[in-house]
């Protein structure tokens, strides 16, 4: 008797109805319930702080430096508005509104800002090029269309001001 109750699969066994989760990591992987193995909730504060961060390093911070300075590019007219006039526009979306949807104020507002700028993006200026070209425009457009679509989550000011209103009631 002592020996069926001490044998090691009857023993996880028994533990794991007790708890009712897996005891290894092994039964996590095989798990066919996805919350059992990571938080969604986790995931999306973490695709919105990284993207947004890579977006403002990459990209925002050269544009919103050229235009405090003046220093406006020449040929950077992908809707026929002006050089000026598409700096300031791009660098409003990929410097001011990132770093809104980064610190999750506004997110959703932004978030539309950024998918517009991506679409101008791959529309004018990536399409009808080599794939790879507009690859990371196409990227940024998912991310922000996943991020308007979510919520910004519960790390974000949107959450602490409005509550699950304007953070996505799921997340």
């Amino acid at each position: 008797m002592l020996k069926k109750w001490f044998n090691r699969d009857t023993l996880i066994l028994r533990l794991s109805t007790i708890n009712k989760k897996p005891l290894t990591m092994a039964n996590k992987f095989n798990s066919a319930n996805i919350k059992e193995f990571f938080s969604a909730k986790s995931a999306v504060v973490w695709v919105r702080i990284v993207a947004s961060f890579l977006l403002i390093y990459n990209h925002g911070w050269a544009k919103v430096t050229s235009v405090v300075t003046g220093n406006f590019w020449p040929g950077f007219n992908p809707i026929g508005i002006g050089d000026e006039a598409s700096l300031i526009l791009a660098a409003f979306a990929e410097g001011i509104c990132a770093l809104l949807v980064l610190l999750g104020f506004y997110t959703r507002a932004a978030s539309i800002i950024l998918l517009l700028n991506f679409a101008v993006a791959i529309i004018f200026h990536h399409i009808g090029l080599e794939f790879a070209t507009f690859e990371l425009p196409l990227l940024y457009f998912s991310i922000y269309l996943t991020i308007f679509l979510t919520g910004p989550g519960k790390l974000s000011i949107d959450h602490a001001m409005h509550g699950n209103a304007f953070a996505g009631r799921n997340y």
